[in-house]
């Protein structure tokens, strides 16, 4: 199914997919919502391009749901302490040139593996730009790589979990080598 353009404001939920693959959603605005701009429930395969998103709690609220690509959107400005994107139980999906910004967490992963974030700005958060949440038996990871994560209130990057995690090739806002280290 491919959905282009439309506007889905001003509900619980802009776009919910539950158990829904293979979807494409170009142009769209999931704005203005109460809870979540989309939300996908073990959903998988689905892309978003050209997505605004804003003014909700969660921008892209993603539960057990794998392989799906959330590209070159707007994630912003969400309300309640909210969340650019959130990822649970969710692995391989990728979050590519979006704009996560003015949330309270930019993209926060809990027990999500091997997803992609790349080439997003992720600045002007009020608490964190990336949240890594897990357990030892179930850690999230990514590629986090060519992000701009800098002007977080707290953290750029927060990693509550007993594994290291790798985020080479970011801009943290400063290229005074002993200022990043």
């Amino acid at each position: 199914n491919t959905v282009l353009g439309g506007r889905f404001t001003l509900n619980a939920e802009g776009i919910l997919l539950q158990s829904s693959n293979l979807n494409t959603f170009l142009s769209v605005n999931a704005s203005a919502n109460f809870q979540r701009g989309i939300s996908l429930a073990s959903s998988h395969n689905n892309t978003f391009s050209l997505l605004s998103a804003k003014a909700n709690q969660y921008g892209a609220h993603l539960t057990f749901s794998h392989n799906n690509t959330i590209e070159n959107s707007n994630l912003s400005s969400s309300i309640s302490g909210g969340y650019g994107g959130y990822l649970f139980g969710s692995n391989g999906n990728a979050f590519r040139f979006n704009s996560l910004q003015a949330n309270a967490y930019g993209i926060y992963l809990s027990s999500s593996r091997n997803s992609s974030i790349q080439f997003n700005n992720l600045s002007f958060n009020t608490n964190t730009g990336v949240y890594y949440s897990g357990t030892s038996l179930n850690p999230s990871s990514a590629n986090l790589s060519f992000n701009n994560l800098n002007n977080n209130t707290l953290y750029n990057l927060r990693n509550e979990q007993p594994v290291n995690v790798t985020v080479a090739n970011n801009w943290w806002g400063a290229t005074n080598a002993s200022a990043i280290s």
